[in-house]
């Protein structure tokens, strides 16, 4: 359960700038596959429906915030109009 509040932490933090979406991997078979899930924990990153990054296992909620923060200086082009951004 670590995880979860490191999740719902990281959620709370962000507010409307990010959205957190939990998946039950089990159950959401279709999309596991998808995205080529092979284990978990893991945490994907989308812009405007592109996949820009990927955490795999579990990370401190400070490492989060620097996760989440590098995903969002290499994906300049899609997230240009987010307010993450400005």
């Amino acid at each position: 359960m670590r995880l979860k509040r490191v999740f719902d932490s990281g959620a709370k933090d962000y507010g409307e700038n990010i959205k957190f979406v939990k998946v039950n991997v089990g159950e959401e078979w279709e999309l596991t596959s998808r995205y080529g899930i092979q284990g978990i924990p893991v945490i994907k990153f989308f812009c405007e429906g592109k996949e820009v990054g990927e955490i795999v296992g579990y990370l401190p909620q400070d490492a989060l915030k620097k996760n989440i923060e590098n995903v969002s200086r290499n994906a300049p082009n899609c997230l240009a109009n987010s307010s993450l951004r400005k």
